[in-house]
């Protein structure tokens, strides 16, 4: 015997559930649809990378097989065509070094004249690299090099128009943090900031990131860099790298496109869980009758 009601026998209670089915399944289908077209019409340079994969090199040469000393130089490789959401002629998009603690958010980075957690990136002559503002930083050189007629600020390159990211310097070093009283070797806000000598080391994030007006992080390429007590060393550590993001981050990032593809899928299914739904019953109604 079949006991499935039919529309006059589901009562109000029944029938409210349908409706609110049907609008719910509206809704969603609407506001995704709304995401999808704003985001397609909405101008951008690139698509966003957060936590993208910075690799450490030299001379063309990837350094992440061993340890090094603390003088190796080296520069930052970034994948091909590697970009800034947006650039430096629309909204204002600069490109930053940086250096933090395992863990960082670095989002929560304020990015001036120099990271304000951390560290950055230092030449050998222990010169930081940033795209915008003066620097700041602790022990850094001022004014520039008046022997030489070398500029207060060398910077990595950005396309004004299209946020392509060239010509990143190949003299960067480690050994010149310590050298250029940028950081203590040990203690909680040095190098090696866990542990005591012999056994002290550091896990620290190093790439470069894009900040648009107003400070907002867009963009950032990484490498993990461990830092490590070496007493053969002339600065006494060495350190090695692992290419990609922070080991210790919780999930990959995921970028708002997604909810725009999802609400719309969501709706779909929604509405086809009550289609489905009506024409059973449709289906039993008419056995029933």
């Amino acid at each position: 015997m079949d006991i499935l009601r039919g529309p006059s026998q589901l009562g109000h209670e029944g029938r409210s559930t349908l409706a609110w089915l049907r609008a719910g399944a509206g809704m969603i289908f609407a506001a995704g649809s709304w995401m999808l077209f704003l985001s397609a019409g909405a101008p951008s340079a690139s698509a966003s990378t957060l936590n993208g994969t910075a690799t450490l090199e030299y001379e063309g040469a990837p350094l992440d097989t061993r340890e090094y000393p603390s003088t190796q130089r080296f520069t930052v490789v970034l994948p091909s065509g590697a970009s800034c959401t947006g650039d430096t002629s629309h909204d204002s998009t600069h490109v930053y070094s940086y250096l933090v603690p395992e863990g960082t958010n670095l989002s929560d980075v304020t990015f001036t004249s120099f990271p304000s957690v951390g560290l950055g990136l230092v030449d050998t002559k222990g010169w930081y690299f940033s795209q915008s503002g003066a620097d700041t930083a602790p022990g850094r050189p001022r004014g520039g090099d008046s022997s030489s007629g070398r500029p207060d600020k060398r910077l990595p390159d950005q396309d004004s128009y299209s946020g392509r990211i060239i010509g990143i310097p190949t003299n960067f070093d480690f050994a010149s943090l310590i050298k250029h009283r940028y950081s203590k070797l040990t203690g909680t806000s040095g190098l090696l900031y866990t542990g005591t000598v012999p056994s002290a080391s550091g896990v620290w994030e190093t790439g470069l990131a894009c900040v648009s007006r107003g400070g907002t992080l867009t963009d950032n390429w990484n490498t993990e860099v461990t830092f490590s007590y070496s007493s053969s060393d002339p600065n006494r550590f060495v350190w090695t790298s692992t290419p990609g993001p922070d080991s210790s981050d919780n999930g990959p990032w995921l970028p708002e496109i997604a909810w725009a593809a999802v609400l719309p899928v969501a709706g779909i299914a929604v509405l086809g869980g009550w289609l489905w739904l009506h024409n059973r019953r449709k289906t039993r109604q008419t056995r029933h009758a």
